[in-house]
């Protein structure tokens, strides 16, 4: 047996430091702060990732925090014109396409098609489907109202 383990146990945390050559590790530390060049590069590296850590956790909480108010549906069926598609109407007036297609006659595949175009594959005229539509829009919304502002979470 080793003399130098004599009367050292194993769990002991002396056990690892016997077989250390802290000559070794005392040279690797010289060398490096010999080159003070490297120091400063990686202490500055240290302080741009800490300001980045602390920049990006600060945004992430305040956009946790600040939440945009709930979007609303739009209300005024008069703003409706012959340039917009049935996918932008139901998207701006909460109105379910498949209200729109079926009130309409429409297939799902016209849905980018603007309204002046679905006025003349349909045989109508645009200023007529446009009412029609603005008539649809109304009595969707007046038969289903939006909750009140009071049950907004995020108010």
């Amino acid at each position: 047996m080793d003399p130098r383990l004599r009367g050292v146990r194993l769990s002991d945390a002396c056990f690892l430091s016997i077989f250390i050559d802290h000559s070794v590790i005392i040279k690797g530390m010289k060398k490096v702060l010999e080159n003070r060049l490297l120091v400063y590069i990686l202490l500055g590296v240290g302080v741009i990732c800490l300001v980045a850590a602390v920049y990006f956790s600060g945004r992430t909480i305040f956009f946790l925090t600040h939440k945009p108010p709930h979007f609303t549906r739009a209300t005024d069926t008069s703003l409706i014109q012959d340039w917009m598609n049935p996918a932008y109407i139901s998207r701006m007036y909460k109105v379910p396409k498949s209200v729109l297609y079926e009130n309409l006659g429409l297939k799902p595949d016209q849905d980018r098609t603007p309204l002046k175009n679905l006025a003349k594959e349909i045989g109508k005229d645009p200023s007529e489907l446009v009412q029609t539509i603005r008539n649809i829009v109304s009595s969707f919304q007046s038969a289903h109202p939006l909750p009140s502002a009071s049950n907004n979470v995020f108010q």
